[in-house]
C-alpha cells in the first residue's frame, strides 16, 4: 500500500509531464481504475486525479470533466484492461471495445454540447454557411455552422444545426421573436438540437464525404460563401424528393391516385405526401362520378390516421350512412373536424364516431333526418372538446341531449329543427353556459318565453340569428334581445315581428353592435335609422327590400360616422341625397344599391368627390354595386371609386308600389288616425320619421 508522501510525489510528477506538454495523464496500475484525458490545455484542474478520504476517486473524476468539458473528449477506462499502455503510446483506437464507462463519458459530453447546440429550418436555398454564421451572431459567438446540402447535386435542404459558445445564448437565439429571425424574406425555424437530428446529420455529412469522392469536377477550395448555382433538370425524374412530394402535395386526391401508378418511385412519395395530409374535401368531386364505399375506404387508409378534417357533404348522395360513418370511426381516430351534411346516418353511426373519435371539435349534421337523441346524447356525453355542432332541419331533435353539452361548446345551430320543447330550450340555456353564436331561424316552436329565458341566462353570446318564420315570437319577446351586452352580430331577416321598437330596445342595451341584417322587415322605417346610428361600433348594415326607408333615414344613419358596408338592395325610397350623406361622413367601402331605380349618375359624382376628399385615416376606395339602378355612368370613374354593374337583387323579394298604401291602412285601422300624428296609437308610426 502506497504512503501519502508516494502519492504526493506521483502528483507533483503528473503536473510535471503536463508542463512540459503532455495532454495524457494516466494513473499507475497499482491505483485504482483513472482515466486518459485529452486536453488542449497543459495542466489544466481536470488533468489532476480527485481524492476522496486519501482515495483516488473514479466517480470524482467523471463529474470534474462532466463540470468542465473541454473541445476534446473525455474517456475513461480502466488501465487493468490494457496490457501496455504508455504515455506516448496510443494503441487504442476509437470503435474497439468501448467499455461501458467509456460510453457513459461520451454521452455525457454530447449532452453538454447538445444544449447550446439549436436546429435552424426554413433555411432560404441562397444562404451559405458564412451567412447562417454571421446572422444569429447577432445572439452571441457561433463556434460553428452546419447546413445540410444534397450529396448528389449540391442544393440545399433548407435546414441545418448552429453551435454557440454557452447555453445561454442558445436560450437567447430559442426565445426570439419571429420579427428577429427573418433571412432573406423568409422566417427561421428554431428547435432545440436532438439527439436524433445530430445523429441524422453525421450520417448525411458521412455520405456526403463518400460521395464527394466518387464525384468529378469538386473543388474543395470554393469559398463556402459562394452560393452553388442551381443544376437545370431536363427530367421529371431527376428532381430530389423533397420536391417530388411538394408537387403531389399541390395536386388533388384524384390526380394524385393516378400519378401514384406510375412507377415505384412515385408511389413512395405518394405514400409519404398521403400520411402527412390533413383534411379530405371532396367539393370537387364531378356529380357523374362513381364513387363507391370502397373507394372511400382505400382513400383513408391511405392517410394512415394522419386525417383531422373531412367533408363528405358534396357526395352524401352517393355513399351510404352507416359504412361511411363506420369507416370513418375506424380510420380516422385523430378526426377534429367532420362534415356529413345530408348523409343518411342513425344514431348508432354517430355513436361510432364518437367512440372511436373523442376529438371532434367541429361537427355538421345538418339534413341527417334519422339522427335523433340517442345518437347526439353520445355524441355530446364521448366528445368533451366539441366546441361548433350543426343540427338545422333535424325533425327529432327536441333538446334534451344538450344535458350532456361541455362547457367549451361555443356555437349552435338549429335551423329549422321543429320538434324543440320548452324543456329543450331550458336545457340550451342552463347548460351551455359559454354560449357564443345561437342561430334559431325558422324555429316555428320558440315562443318570446323561451326567447326571454335564453336571453336572460346566455350573457356570452355575441351572435345570434332569429330570422324567417317564427310563428310563436312577438315583437314583445324580440324586445328581450337587449338583455345580451356582449351581442355584436344579429340577423332578422324577413322576420314579420320586427319593427322600430325591437330595434330601439337593440340599439338602447347593445351597445356593441357591429353588424345588423333587418333586410325584408317591411315594418322598419326611418325611426330604426335613427335609434341605430347612436350605435358606435355599427359597421355593416343590410336594409335591403325594405319600402319604408327613404333619404331621411340614411340621413340620420349617416350621424354613426363609422359605417363600413351598406346593402340597400330593392329600396324604392332610397335616392341620391341619403347615399351622399352616407359616402360623406361615413368611411364606406362599399354600398350595393342594386335594384334601387331612385339613385341616378349624381349620386356617382358626389361620391367621387367624396371619396377624393377623405382624409388619410380613412378607406380611400369605395366599390358601388349598381346592378338595374337608375345609375347609367358614361365616363370613367377615378381611381378610388370601382363601379359593379352586376345585379344582385332579388326581384321577387322587392315591395310592390301598392305596399305603402296598403301598410297605410291597416295602420288607420289598428291605431286610428292619432298614428300620423304621434298622438298615442300605434308605436310603429309614432316619432319624427312619420313617413308612410
Amino acid at each position: 500500500m502506497y504512503s501519502y508522501a508516494y502519492r504526493l510525489k506521483y502528483l507533483q510528477k503528473l503536473h510535471n509531464d503536463a508542463f512540459m506538454g503532455l495532454n495524457a495523464v494516466i494513473l499507475g496500475d497499482g491505483l485504482p481504475p483513472g482515466a486518459v484525458y485529452r486536453s488542449s490545455l497543459p495542466a489544466t484542474p481536470v488533468s489532476t486525479p480527485i481524492r476522496e478520504n486519501w482515495v483516488f476517486s473514479e466517480q470524482a473524476l467523471r463529474e470534474r470533466l462532466c463540470k468542465t468539458p473541454s473541445p476534446r473528449k473525455c474517456r475513461l477506462f480502466d488501465p487493468r484492461r490494457r496490457s501496455e499502455v504508455g504515455l506516448h503510446e496510443e494503441s487504442w483506437t476509437e470503435g474497439e471495445d468501448e467499455s461501458p464507462d467509456e460510453t457513459d463519458s461520451v454521452k455525457e459530453n454530447d449532452d453538454f454540447v447538445l444544449k447550446r447546440k439549436i436546429f435552424v429550418g426554413n433555411i432560404p436555398p441562397k444562404v451559405s454557411k458564412a451567412a447562417l454564421r454571421d446572422f444569429f451572431s447577432r445572439f452571441g459567438r457561433v463556434t460553428d455552422a452546419t447546413l445540410c446540402v444534397d450529396a448528389e447535386r449540391r442544393w440545399s435542404k433548407g435546414f441545418g444545426f448552429v453551435t454557440f459558445s454557452k447555453k445561454e445564448e442558445a436560450d437567447r437565439a430559442l426565445a426570439a421573436e419571429s420579427e428577429e429571425l427573418v433571412c432573406d424574406g423568409k422566417t427561421l425555424r428554431l428547435r432545440p438540437a436532438t439527439e436524433k437530428r445530430t445523429l441524422k446529420l453525421r450520417q448525411l455529412a458521412a455520405r456526403e464525404r463518400r460521395l464527394t469522392d466518387e464525384i468529378d469536377g469538386v473543388d474543395d477550395s470554393l469559398d463556402e460563401s459562394v452560393c452553388v448555382p442551381v443544376m437545370s433538370v431536363e427530367n421529371f425524374n431527376d428532381l430530389p424528393d423533397e420536391v417530388i412530394c411538394a408537387i403531389l402535395s399541390k395536386l388533388d386526391w384524384k390526380t394524385r391516385v393516378c400519378m401514384e401508378r406510375v412507377c415505384k418511385r412515385w408511389q413512395r412519395m405518394a405514400q409519404k405526401v398521403w400520411q402527412s395530409e390533413e383534411e379530405i374535401d371532396f367539393a370537387g368531386f364531378g356529380e357523374k362520378q362513381r364513387l363507391t364505399v370502397e373507394m372511400f375506404r382505400s382513400l383513408l387508409s391511405r392517410c394512415k390516421g394522419s386525417l383531422k378534417r373531412i367533408d363528405v357533404s358534396a357526395v352524401s348522395d352517393r355513399l351510404p350512412g352507416a359504412e361511411t360513418a363506420e369507416v370513418i370511426s375506424q380510420l380516422c381516430p385523430n378526426l377534429e373536424v367532420v362534415k356529413l351534411s345530408g348523409l343518411p346516418v342513425t344514431n348508432v353511426s354517430v355513436q361510432q364516431i364518437a367512440q372511436k373519435c373523442p376529438k371532434l371539435r367541429h361537427v355538421e349534421l345538418d339534413g341527417c333526418n334519422e339522427i335523433g337523441e340517442k345518437g347526439l346524447w353520445w355524441l355530446f356525453h364521448l366528445c368533451k372538446h366539441l366546441e361548433h355542432i350543426n343540427l338545422s332541419g333535424v325533425p327529432k331533435l327536441s333538446g334534451q341531449c344538450f344535458h350532456m353539452s361541455g362547457q367549451r361548446l361555443r356555437s349552435v345551430v338549429l335551423d329549422g329543427c321543429v320538434g324543440m320543447t320548452h324543456s329543450g330550450f331550458v336545457k340550451l340555456a342552463t347548460k351551455c353556459s359559454f354560449l357564443q353564436s345561437l342561430s334559431l331561424n325558422s324555429v316555428s316552436q320558440l315562443t318570446d318565453k323561451d326567447l326571454n329565458y335564453i336571453c336572460s341566462n346566455l350573457r356570452a353570446i355575441k351572435s345570434i340569428q332569429l330570422g324567417g318564420n317564427l310563428k310563436s315570437i312577438t315583437s314583445i319577446g324580440l324586445c328581450s334581445l337587449n338583455k345580451l351586452l356582449q351581442l355584436e352580430e344579429v340577423h332578422l331577416s324577413a322576420n314579420a315581428e320586427v319593427n322600430d321598437d325591437v330595434l330601439c330596445a337593440l340599439a338602447r342595451g347593445c351597445t356593441k353592435l357591429r353588424r345588423i341584417d333587418i333586410s325584408r322587415c317591411h315594418r322598419i322605417t326611418n325611426l330604426s335609422f335613427s335609434a341605430i346610428s347612436q350605435c358606435p361600433s355599427l359597421e355593416q348594415l343590410n336594409a335591403s327590400y325594405i319600402a319604408r326607408i327613404n333619404d331621411n333615414g340614411l340621413r340620420a344613419l349617416s350621424a354613426q360616422g363609422a359605417l363600413q358596408r351598406l346593402v340597400v338592395r330593392g329600396c324604392p325610397g332610397i335616392g341620391d341625397a341619403g347615399l351622399s350623406a352616407i359616402t360623406q361622413l361615413c368611411p364606406v367601402t362599399l354600398i350595393d344599391v342594386s335594384g334601387c331605380t331612385a339613385v341616378t349618375n349624381s349620386f356617382v359624382d358626389e361620391a367621387i368627390r367624396h371619396v377624393t376628399e377623405r382624409p388619410s385615416g380613412q378607406a380611400i376606395r369605395l366599390k358601388l354595386i349598381t346592378g338595374a339602378s337608375g345609375i347609367r355612368y358614361a365616363k370613367s370613374p377615378c381611381g378610388r371609386l370601382e363601379l359593379d354593374t352586376s345585379n344582385l337583387c332579388e326581384s321577387e323579394f322587392i315591395p310592390p308600389p301598392t305596399l305603402r298604401g296598403r301598410i297605410f291602412s291597416r295602420a288607420l285601422s289598428y291605431h286610428g288616425p292619432s298614428a300620423l300624428s304621434g298622438r298615442g296609437g300605434g308605436s310603429i308610426y309614432r316619432g319624427r320619421d312619420r313617413v308612410i
